[in-house]
């Protein structure tokens, strides 16, 4: 290989001008030889050890296992689309289908989330070893001129070198990267494809589901009143009723062949089961139960776990037992197939008979009131106790005759026939019902003779309306020759009423736990009060909110139970609730409960986080400074919102919402803003002027229009006024910025303590002023700079008013330094004898008797005077005259 003179190691710089010469002409000559004996670049820049072609190297186990399992998927996935095409499949067809497709639905899902995570990296790591360019543009000098080429023959400067090309192992390790991306790139691909597949299989299942459904549900047959139809049953019966009278005789007589003793034991067992399970054993369960609830003092945890296990036992012990029975008939070949679909409806008749009693005895309690799960009376439990065995009664008859028909393969007038009279049978128990109740609410009233008080337990508004509409439809289409439709109704007003009292007894006992949790005085609250520290109001809170969620919880599962029977299945519902759980996608976000939760618990933790760091500001770290009250509570509520903008941006973050979405967010709140939100965000705003411009403080005593008091908080909306009555006033932010606001303590926290003082008339002024100039001075907290005042401030009939100013240090404290000031000045006028002025003299006895008896001495003393004066006027006359 020729050499690649510009990176020629050890090359020697020339000392003069003449080597510096020569080395050029050589490498001119070396360079024009190599440039003829090379062949092509292509071949002068491979080097020696060049990695082999991708093409040439051995495939990845890995990604040939991988693109197996998607063939794999794939061949499944277009067995079912072509299966779909067949026009005449039933429901249970496509159920099996949509069973066959869930599988690999839930593997294209995790292998999507397996291999995009390996693209992601394959990508980063293929974008860090990408080749430089080999050749770089003159870049302009600080001059602006162009650099010179570093190839280009100048005398003056040696030839620059190109960039350094890469080494074999990074080649090869690019190489292989790439391919291996390029792979991976290829098996997303293949899979998001068939999970889009998936998904449109899925969706047609649904639809064809769907149609066929509302094809079943919508067939109309002859009216139950059809002279034709009663024509056909009539004509059909004997026939009907003859051969299954053979067939269940043929089967009977096949018994004994059909049965071993080890069959035969077994049957014997599971049946003598079923038989004390649905006898003796419920009515066992049920009397212990009863025995029980009346021995415990009655509670609300106490009736409602009764009921709950009083359902239970009546319910799964008779469903149980049957089920039991029917699984070793079916082990066993007890009977034909077609004789088993009228076995086990024989069976189950008595069993949902006794479930059905067993649930309205557990939600009603016929016979024992305080039992009772809902407000109703003793009359009419006991009637609704006959009219759900009543329905349930007909519904049994009218299964056991259509497995009856349908195990002879009877006509299908007979089976029209059947559904149209149970549902028409059905219809008329219902409007008995109703009327009944009617009736009954109507002689009450009647009976009452003063204004009529509802007692309770009845039938309310909506449950009437219901059941009229229910009565009506079930009647309406058997006659209209809808039958299966009105069959289907008559099953769905079974299961909702069934559905109705689960659900009420699992309301109630989870309102019973809750009452239970906030109690103060059972074991749970003493435990959690006592032994974890939570507080009462916490525990009661926590109460309310697990109830709150269980009972919604329980509405939505009943909803979903009720739905079922109309075409939302399970499979449907774990779907739903999967893509609920997992995510789906809202305008490019994907949104799942699972991101949701998370968020929720970022915000939480955040919110928590900043909590804890304001406590610690609040109680250890900022009393150890020397920043004042208003100042701490600034660093307080600007830590809160730091702490509360960071769990938002992970709240969101956790979501998936970037700021270009969350600008349309606050496009849209712009527009609330300008609507209804602007005096919010006007006091939110002028919270942090106030925190920022602290024209206001935690601790101030302000006047704000007629009130004043202390600011215990300035919050995000409004600010705390705590007046001297201890009265909160909430003052909106926006009134300390735009409002007229008087602080007394905004420079500073001294104060002034003023107070006028009055003495009579007579007293001398200035004493009374050197007294009040004692006092003021000889209280220790009263400030010697600026020095008190007494001023004489006025003077009239009724005395003189002085008034005086002394300052104190802190301005909280001049009420008690006032009050502490009168009790001295007043005791030093006592001592002093000078007297204070009565604006309304009001005279006591005392002071009329001393008032009488100074007025009896002056009119004695006036009359001796006038005795002793009689003799001096001569005597004055004569001198005067002399």
């Amino acid at each position: 290989m020729a050499p690649r003179l510009p990176f020629m190691p050890n090359q020697t710089r020339p000392r003069n001008r003449g080597a510096r010469a020569g080395a050029l002409a050589l490498s001119l000559t070396l360079a024009l030889i190599a440039g003829l004996l090379l062949p092509g670049p292509g071949l002068a820049q491979a080097p020696p050890s060049a990695a082999p072609a991708a093409s040439d190297q051995a495939p990845d186990p890995e990604i040939a296992r991988q693109q197996a399992q998607l063939d794999g998927i794939k061949r499944e996935l277009d067995q079912i689309e072509q299966s779909l095409n067949d026009p005449k499949l039933d429901d249970g067809r496509l159920t099996d289908l949509r069973d066959r497709l869930e599988p690999a639905a839930q593997q294209l899902t995790a292998f999507i989330a397996a291999i995009s995570p390996r693209v992601t990296d394959l990508n980063q790591r293929v974008a860090q070893l990408a080749p430089k360019a080999a050749t770089e543009k003159p870049e302009p000098d600080k001059t602006g001129a162009a650099k010179a080429d570093p190839n280009a023959l100048a005398p003056a400067a040696p030839p620059a070198a190109p960039a350094a090309p890469d080494t074999p192992d990074v080649s090869r390790m690019r190489e292989t990267l790439t391919a291996a991306r390029d792979a991976a790139v290829g098996l997303l691909n293949t899979a998001n494809s068939l999970q889009v597949q998936a998904v449109q299989l899925a969706n047609r299942i649904a639809d064809r589901r769907r149609a066929n459904f509302t094809e079943k549900i919508l067939e109309r047959s002859p009216s139950i009143i059809a002279p034709p139809l009663w024509e056909a049953v009539v004509s059909s019966a004997p026939s009907v009723a003859s051969s299954l009278w053979q067939t269940v005789t043929s089967w009977i007589g096949s018994l004994p062949g059909r049965l071993t003793a080890q069959t035969s034991l077994e049957l014997a067992i599971v049946g003598l089961f079923a038989f004390v399970a649905v006898g003796p054993g419920r009515r066992f369960a049920y009397r212990l139960i009863r025995r029980t609830e009346e021995r415990r003092p009655p509670s609300t945890l106490g009736i409602a776990l009764g009921a709950v296990i009083l359902a239970i036992a009546g319910v799964v012990l008779p469903l149980l037992a049957v089920a039991a029975l029917t699984e070793v008939m079916d082990e066993i070949n007890f009977a034909p197939r077609r004789l088993m679909s009228l076995i086990r409806a024989i069976l189950y008749a008595p069993a949902l008979l006794l479930a059905g009693r067993a649930v309205v005895h557990a939600v009603l309690a016929p016979g024992v009131s305080r039992l009772r799960l809902l407000p109703a009376s003793d009359s009419g439990a006991f009637k609704i106790l006959r009219l759900v065995s009543l329905a349930i009664l007909v519904w049994a008859v009218a299964a056991i005759s259509e497995a009856a028909v349908r195990s002879v393969y009877a006509p299908v007038n007979l089976s029209v026939a059947i559904k149209g009279l149970a549902a028409l049978a059905l219809s008329a128990l219902l409007i008995t019902a109703l009327r009944g109740a009617a009736q009954a609410d109507a002689e009450a009233e009647a009976a009452c003779l003063g204004p009529y008080v509802d007692p309770g337990g009845r039938l309310g508004g909506l449950a009437r309306i219901l059941g009229w509409i229910c009565a009506t439809t079930l009647g309406i289409a058997a006659l209209l020759g809808y039958n299966a439709l009105a069959w289907f109704l008559g099953q769905q007003i079974l299961w909702a009423g069934a559905l109705f009292a689960i659900a009420t007894m699992v309301v109630a006992l989870i309102d019973a736990l809750a009452a239970q949790m906030r109690r103060h005085d059972t074991a749970v609250s003493r435990f959690a009060h006592l032994q974890m520290g939570l507080p009462e109001r916490a525990l009661e809170q926590a109460g309310a909110l697990v109830g709150g969620v269980l009972k919604a919880v329980t509405i939505v599962l009943a909803l979903l139970l009720l739905l079922a029977p109309w075409g939302v299945e399970s499979g449907g519902l774990a779907e739903a609730l999967q893509a609920v759980i997992f995510g789906f996608s809202v305008g490019g976000v994907t949104m799942s409960l699972s991101s949701l939760v998370i968020a929720a618990m970022l915000f939480a933790a955040g919110i928590f986080v900043t909590r804890i760091l304001q406590n610690w500001l609040e109680t250890e770290f900022l009393p150890t400074t020397q920043i004042d009250a208003g100042l701490r509570n600034s660093i307080r509520t600007a830590a809160g919102y730091l702490g509360s903008f960071v769990a938002a941006a992970l709240a969101l973050s956790a979501l998936g919402l970037s700021v270009d979405r969350l600008a349309i967010v606050a496009g849209a709140l712009s527009v609330g803003i300008g609507f209804g939100l602007q005096s919010i965000v006007n006091n939110f705003v002028s919270g942090l002027i106030l925190l920022w411009e602290r024209p206001i403080r935690v601790g101030d005593w302000v006047v704000v229009g007629a009130e004043e008091g202390i600011v215990r908080r300035i919050n995000v909306r409004a600010t705390e006024i705590e007046t001297f009555d201890r009265t909160a006033v909430i003052v909106p932010n926006s009134t300390f910025i735009s409002g007229i606001v008087k602080n007394k303590v905004l420079s500073d926290r001294s104060g002034r303590v003023n107070m006028v003082v009055t003495v009579a008339t007579t007293e001398d002024p200035e004493k009374v002023r050197d007294l009040l100039f004692l006092a003021t001075r000889t209280h220790p907290e009263i400030l010697r700079e600026p020095a008190p005042v007494v001023q004489l401030k006025n003077f009239s009939a009724a005395g003189i008013d002085f008034e005086l100013f002394g300052f104190v240090a802190d301005v909280n404290q001049t009420g008690r330094i006032s009050s502490e000031l009168r009790f001295s000045i007043l005791k030093r006028l006592r001592e002093a004898e000078i007297t204070l002025p009565t604006a309304n003299p009001a005279l006591t006895t005392q002071q009329l008797e001393t008032a009488f008896a100074n007025l009896a001495r002056s009119i004695e003393e006036g009359r001796m005077e006038g005795e002793t004066a009689r003799g001096v006027p001569k005597r004055a006359t004569a001198s005067g005259r002399t």
